[in-house]
């Protein structure tokens, strides 16, 4: 147990030793500076004279390495502990020890310069007197090189030292193309409801049924006006090109053969096809008719007009025989006014045969004109009603595919593969509104983000592509560690959260596919809560030591 306490001593001895010498070094250097520090230190180390005397080849009057004031004092000590175990010490050592021993003295002299004289092993250095003042002065001289030597080596490494500075945000794991709602645009009443939370359906797995009776009515209707539509179309190009049958559309066909509407459709407008043909071909006909009668009187009139040019040629040159007769007085003046009479009224009907003609002939024009009226009007009210039948075909067409389309919609169906969540709708029967949420849907195959809240005082310092660390807080720490992530956004202007009107940045931190490799047994969700820094850089300890500083002088000495 002694020797136990013995060893204990001589290591807290040796360590007393260090310390001492390593702040007598700083003295010794201190003292040689200028002023009133280098006076301050001399006093110092004035005070420690005493206590370093049990010491001489540790401290004062030479500084020497460490290594030797160590081994010098280890050999003191080993003296003062032989006396203590054996009275007189060295005095009961063998010869050949304290041959050692005073060999090792003497080197030691030779080396460092005592002042002092070892005769023998059995010597014992005298101590100095220790009085209470001299202890203090000596223990404020070592407490005050200590904290200098921590000062200087703490202020060096506060200026080289660098520490990583960071944003702290708060936010949760969420889907990238974020959560679907799935709602209804027209609304209607719930016929079957197909799935229940929590359920995982695929792309375009039914949900929710709606009634179908007026969308499917609406397309039914829709789809008859369509039939008609074509049909008429049909109907108008045959008439257009002079046909003698219309030719129909294969779907109207088809339809026909299959729907009695469609098949109705179809005969009403052959029927109304060969009605229309034989009415503009009756008109025709009857002027034609008239025509070619009025081209037959024109013939007799012209037969009339002829002779009647004939006989007054006869009366003509009977005229000219009689003249020189009855000039001679062989003939009466009667006879040939007879003749001028008889030439006259031939004249006459020669001039109303010809008019006759006239007349006839703009007859026949006038029923030309009147034919080609007939057909020209009925171009032109077919080619009309063709327009017309093509843009309304054009806008049933449009009308039936939107009709459609709702009563493909009365079928609520999953947009894509993932989980049903948030189901509204528990009653069949029920009426639901136009745009109405109906359920939430969570993609399964889409990839997970961080969507944080910065604080405005921190946005300054954040950027897209800083490196980031999410720390996943429904796990433990020591369990699940950080795991990396690059920021990919930060949102252009700051906005203002709904609940706590606090005002934050929006950004959203990708995960690294190695660190989802590195936690294959982590699942990830969306909704998790999470914190994440985001490494905005490197400053040194000092700076963030000096920087409120800083921040202070510069608010201060302003005037209000």
């Amino acid at each position: 147990m002694r020797r136990s306490r013995l060893i204990g001593a001589k290591i807290l001895a040796d360590a007393g030793i260090f310390v001492i010498g390593f702040g007598a070094a700083c003295l010794r250097w201190l003292e040689s500076t200028r002023g009133t520090a280098g006076q301050w230190v001399s006093s110092a180390r004035t005070s420690l004279a005493g206590i370093t005397a049990n010491f001489p080849s540790i401290v004062f009057p030479s500084i020497v390495p460490v290594g030797d004031r160590l081994r010098a004092g280890r050999m003191a000590l080993g003296t003062v502990m032989t006396r203590r175990r054996g009275g007189l010490g060295a005095a009961n050592a063998p010869n050949g020890e304290s041959r050692h021993f005073s060999n090792g003295l003497r080197e030691e002299r030779a080396t460092i310069g005592w002042k002092r004289t070892v005769t023998n092993a059995h010597a014992s250095i005298p101590p100095p007197p220790a009085t209470p003042f001299h202890r203090l002065r000596l223990l404020f001289a070592s407490a005050f090189a200590v904290v200098g030597v921590f000062m200087i080596g703490f202020s060096v490494w506060a200026a080289y030292a660098p520490l990583e500075s960071a944003a702290i945000a708060a936010g949760a794991i969420e889907a990238e193309s974020s959560r679907k709602t799935i709602q209804h645009l027209e609304g209607g009443i719930v016929g079957r409801i197909l799935v229940n939370d929590g359920d995982v359906v695929y792309a375009g797995q039914p949900l929710i049924g709606l009634d179908d009776t007026k969308s499917r009515a609406t397309v039914q209707m829709l789809q008859m006006q369509l039939w008609d539509a074509l049909a008429l179309e049909a109907r108008l190009v045959a008439e257009r090109d002079d046909r003698e049958r219309i030719q129909f559309p294969q779907d109207i066909v088809a339809a026909a053969r299959k729907h009695p509407a469609a098949a109705g459709i179809v005969a009403g407008q052959t029927r109304i096809f060969d009605t229309r043909r034989r009415l503009n071909s009756s008109r025709i006909d009857m002027i034609q008719r008239r025509i070619a009668q009025t081209e037959q009187e024109i013939a007799g009139l012209r037969f009339q007009a002829q002779a009647a040019t004939s006989r007054a040629t006869i009366i003509k040159g009977e005229i000219a025989d009689v003249a020189p007769l009855v000039a001679k007085r062989l003939l009466t003046r009667g006879r040939l006014r007879q003749l001028e009479r008889e030439q006259a009224e031939i004249d006459g009907r020669i001039g109303e045969a010809t008019s006759q003609i006239s007349r006839a002939e703009q007859s026949v024009g006038e029923s030309q004109a009147m034919i080609f009226k007939l057909e020209s009007d009925h171009q032109s009210e077919v080619a009309q009603n063709l327009r017309d039948t093509q843009a309304q075909i054009l806008q049933f067409i449009e009308r039936i595919q939107a009709a459609r389309d709702v009563l493909a919609r009365t079928m609520v169906r999953a947009p894509e593969a993932g989980t049903i969540t948030d189901l509204r709708i528990h009653t069949t029967g029920g009426v639901i509104a136009p745009g109405e949420p109906l359920v939430d849907l969570v993609p399964s195959d889409d990839r997970l983000i961080v969507l944080v809240q910065v604080k405005p005082e921190d946005i300054d310092l954040v950027r897209p592509g800083l490196p980031a660390r999410v720390r996943l807080l429904s796990y433990k720490h020591r369990r699940v560690p950080p795991v990396e992530g690059v920021l990919t956004y930060v949102s252009a202007d700051r906005l203002i959260d709904s609940e706590t009107r606090r005002p934050y940045y929006t950004a959203r931190v990708r995960i690294t596919d190695a660190s989802l490799r590195v936690l294959p047994e982590v699942d990830i969700m969306p909704g998790m809560p999470v914190e994440v820094l985001i490494k905005t850089g490197q400053f040194t300890v000092a700076h963030y030591t000096l920087r409120p500083v800083f921040d202070a002088f510069d608010r201060a000495f302003r005037e209000d």
